[in-house]
């Protein structure tokens, strides 16, 4: 069993699901040489638009990867 580790403070550690939403765009990118769409991220993980859009500003804000906004 792991040891916890002891609480120093606010740690903002990401849940699976953003870890799968980040993991999916890092690909993507790699991949196609773009960021995916909120659609496409939807898509991938069978959700709303709305849903994966809250999850990419959420892991945004923590961190794990960078947001801009789509440019013309």
């Amino acid at each position: 069993m792991i040891e916890p580790i002891p609480f120093v403070g606010v740690v903002r550690v990401p849940t699976q699901r953003q870890i799968e939403v980040a993991q999916f765009i890092v690909k993507f990118h790699n991949e196609s040489g773009r960021s995916p769409t909120t659609r496409e991220v939807a898509k991938h993980l069978g959700c709303s638009q709305n849903n994966a859009w809250r999850l990419m500003k959420t892991i945004a804000k923590k961190g794990e990867v960078c947001h801009q906004e789509k440019v013309n």
